[in-house]
């Protein structure tokens, strides 16, 4: 049996239509004939990135295959737990809208540099390999052609955790697979 530990870090404000989606995924759910277990983490009055470390020490404390993060103004696909599985990368999302664009992604020489947390499915191993906190909001990524991209301090500083993340996860060897869905 699989498991997969579903982060949902919200600020109080869950759309509904966001918990239909994970109570779908949440019934009956096998891959492969193979049944998936799923457990819900929820926080509720922490601040980012405060609430995506909280959250993924309390999903790892559980020994999970798989973290799930999905975000509260998120709605992911009906098969979007089975698809980011069977892509079988160490992280996969799937892009979503912001304002309307799909650019929750950033590209460099046609491979992912980073991309938005609001669907993205991470194996628990890989957190093994980063340096903790997971999650940061005080530093600023600048980029430029001849450096590549500069990390800044920034205090008090809101967003930014997902970029954070996944360069950190780019610098320990890991490879980020988009999956095909909005």
């Amino acid at each position: 049996m699989k498991y997969v530990a579903i982060v949902l870090p919200t600020r109080g404000l869950v759309f509904t239509e966001l918990e239909d989606a994970i109570e779908k995924s949440r019934a009956v759910f096998t891959y492969h004939n193979e049944e998936i277990h799923i457990q819900v983490f929820r926080s509720k009055d922490l601040p980012i990135p405060e609430s995506h470390n909280y959250l993924t020490r309390a999903a790892l404390a559980t020994d999970p295959d798989y973290i799930w993060f999905v975000e509260e103004d998120t709605v992911p696909p009906p098969n979007a737990l089975y698809d980011l599985i069977n892509a079988d990368a160490d992280i996969a999302f799937i892009d979503y809208a912001i304002n309307g664009w799909a650019c929750a992604a950033k590209y460099k020489d046609g491979e992912v540099l980073w991309c938005g947390l609001g669907c993205t499915l991470v194996k628990a191993s890989v957190f093994k390999k980063l340096k903790k906190p997971y999650f940061r909001t005080d530093k600023s990524l600048s980029l430029n052609e001849d450096t590549y991209f500069q990390w800044l301090d920034v205090p008090n500083k809101y967003g930014g955790q997902d970029i954070w993340f996944f360069s950190q996860c780019r610098e320990a060897g890991f490879m980020i697979e988009q999956v095909k869905g909005e």
